[in-house]
């Protein structure tokens, strides 16, 4: 009656590791890919970078304006339970553009 219970717990536990992994690698490719664009680098190099970091399948979002640039990544996490629904994870990151126009 025991070992059910654990392995519930078990399970749970991997499922929230697996969405907290992806948040992080989220917030990570916000944060990297926003300092590029702040540097002036090209978005295709802004994308890339973003998406090297990011979870496989996350969609990235670029855009500036009042002398800021803002980049939002965000991925589905499929959890490694059976029959579990698929989370939504998102992370920004705003930087002051470093580059005169």
């Amino acid at each position: 009656m025991v070992l059910p219970a654990i392995v519930i717990l078990l399970a749970s536990l991997l499922a929230c590791g697996a969405v907290v992994a992806a948040q992080v690698r989220c917030l990570d490719a916000a944060r990297s890919a926003a300092r590029l664009a702040a540097r002036g680098e090209g978005e295709g190099l802004v994308r890339g970078a973003a998406l090297a970091v990011a979870p496989t399948g996350a969609r990235v979002s670029v855009t500036s304006g009042g002398g800021a640039v803002r980049v939002v990544v965000g991925a589905t996490v499929r959890l490694p339970l059976p029959g579990s629904p698929a989370l939504e994870v998102s992370a920004s990151a705003t930087s002051a553009n470093e580059v005169t126009p």
